[in-house]
């Protein structure tokens, strides 16, 4: 069924991918307004991936590797297409959020600085040195999410 331990590991990466985006498209669609949508969109990803350690690692390739390993190009276009079916909710998001002024590449640049922000809490939370540092990793988030409502009100 599986030609080899690259098939075993997209077919479970892409399977987890898939449960990523439905748990953050819910939750992105319950809510109206932009900001809120944001919110809980990035809350659930953060969420889901703080339950499911062994799921951002495979999603990382990280199994004791010091870089990330290529799947081959047509597997990890698939895989990266299946990652950003939830990105683009927070383009989404970010982009009905856009103030007028801002640059047409607003609402990317700042999906990608929200999808660093949640690897690196949870990075810091998985390997324990959130508290090292004297917080949480959800704080983090938390404290990104509220400066991004700030910079959009002023």
């Amino acid at each position: 069924i599986f030609a080899g331990k690259e098939d075993i590991y997209a077919s479970l990466l892409e399977d987890s991918l898939k449960r990523l985006h439905s748990r953050v498209a819910k939750a992105s669609a319950s809510e109206a307004d932009a900001f809120s949508a944001l919110f809980k969109a990035a809350n659930a990803f953060f969420d889901y991936y703080a339950a499911t350690r062994f799921e951002l690692d495979l999603g990382l390739y990280l199994f004791g590797e010091e870089k990330a390993k290529s799947l081959g190009r047509d597997r990890d276009t698939v895989l990266n297409a299946s990652l950003f079916n939830s990105l683009d909710i927070f383009t989404a998001c970010f982009r009905r959020l856009a103030p007028p002024e801002k640059p047409e590449n607003w609402p990317v640049n700042e999906r990608d600085a929200l999808f660093s922000v949640l690897l690196g809490a949870l990075m810091l939370s998985h390997t324990g040195r959130a508290t090292s540092i004297g917080t949480q990793a959800k704080t983090i988030l938390l404290t990104y999410l509220r400066g991004v409502e700030e910079r959009i009100v002023k």
